[in-house]
């Protein structure tokens, strides 16, 4: 097998593991705060915020580090021994303060490995079949996540109430990640090498489409709930705890099959269409979870929810894969997670405050549902230039 599949294949692997741990334990963790440890929907939505902008600022840093030193190996494996180490520590927090710290370690972790594994993917690819491994590595992803989401609720059945020994199990996937990528082989640069400094230059030579995709990748952020909280919805409409983490095998299933789909497509898609065609999920997602008071309801919100996470996040990693050079593409992905950490902590924060002003999790989506619909109207009024890679 040659170097560059090796390598794709263990990305494949390391993200279906980190997956899998992750939803171990964030599928009930938000709902064990709020019900068991008594945190504030305000907290709760003020922790997700800072917690998630502190995971894409440590995304930024570690994309431009590895354009600098090259070792993408290094810095995987490094994020993945600490994401492994923080998530059973979950087990052990007490209060809002513990739980703020323990959260943006934990996101921390996650800044540190995910960045570089886009662009260490992206780097393993031709030019032609960037999109294809995106999607398919969003796959391998979902299928991780539905596989911890469903071990969760497995566990919670047989063992209600017993959060805490369900996050120190979680090790168990996080162990077996990290061993896969000591098997990673160093891929050497046919580019020109930048030099081991940082250059304000990479980011200036970006081409100018490039700004634009930064853009609309806070606006649609911003414009997406956290999963998190639409098991707070479904606890609200009296769903049992054990059935919570499927919650995210609902999410997670149509983002799964839709990017399988894509996987062959998103190398040569419409961007305005594609975009549009999931920005109506994203608000017909938002609409659902705002005023549905049928299960059905919210089942058909968080597969809308699915869909539009699968298109829109498919593409918009893929142009920015396209739009850059190889030797600085952890700097253009750098760039990129920053701006949707933004994105994330100006939706959370909304969340929050819109669920402890009305005292429902029903409310938290307000915000994101009127943010959805003008970014519908903006990419509808843009001329397609806009959107050309």
């Amino acid at each position: 097998m040659n170097p560059q599949r090796k390598n794709t294949l263990i990305i494949y692997g390391a993200s279906y593991f980190w997956s899998l741990t992750t939803l171990m334990v964030m599928s009930t963790l938000t709902i064990y705060h709020e019900h068991v440890l008594g945190i504030s929907k305000m907290h709760l939505g003020s922790i997700q915020a800072y917690a998630v902008l502190s995971m894409y600022g440590t995304k930024m840093i570690s994309g431009i580090l590895i354009d600098i030193f090259k070792n993408y190996k290094m810095v995987l494996i490094f994020g993945s021994i600490l994401s492994m180490i923080a998530r059973p520590m979950f087990a052990f927090v007490s209060g809002p303060f513990s739980i703020f710290l323990l959260r943006s370690f934990e996101r921390l972790t996650k800044g540190v490995r995910a960045g570089p594994a886009d662009a260490f993917l992206t780097i393993n690819q031709q030019q032609e079949n960037i999109g294809q491994a995106v999607a398919y590595k969003q796959v391998s992803y979902t299928l991780g996540a539905m596989s911890g989401a469903l071990t969760a609720s497995v566990f919670l059945y047989f063992y209600p109430d017993h959060f805490a020994m369900l996050y120190k199990l979680s090790i168990i996937p996080g162990l077996l990640a990290t061993i896969l990528l000591f098997y990673i082989e160093p891929i050497p640069f046919t580019e020109k090498k930048s030099t081991n400094r940082f250059q304000w230059e990479q980011i200036k030579n970006f081409p100018g489409v490039l700004y634009f995709m930064y853009f609309l990748a806070f606006a649609v952020t911003a414009a997406r709930f956290g999963e998190n909280f639409v098991g707070h919805r479904f606890y609200e409409y009296g769903a049992p705890t054990p059935f919570l983490p499927l919650v995210y095998i609902i999410y997670d299933l149509p983002w799964c099959l839709i990017s399988f789909f894509l996987a062959k497509r998103l190398d040569q898609h419409d961007f305005k269409k594609t975009l549009l065609f999931g920005l109506v999920f994203l608000f017909s997602a938002n609409i659902l979870l705002l005023s549905s008071n049928h299960l059905i309801g919210l089942i058909a919100g968080t597969i809308c929810a699915g869909v539009y996470a699968a298109t829109v996040q498919g593409i918009l990693t893929t142009a920015i894969a396209k739009m850059t050079q190889k030797d600085v593409r952890g700097t253009a992905f750098a760039i990129y997670y920053v701006v949707v950490g933004l994105g994330f902590f100006t939706s959370f924060k909304l969340t929050g405050y819109f669920a402890h002003a009305f005292n429902t999790w029903r409310m938290g989506f307000f915000g994101q549902t009127i943010i959805s619909f003008l970014l519908i109207l903006l990419v509808l009024l843009l001329p397609k230039r806009f959107f050309k890679d």
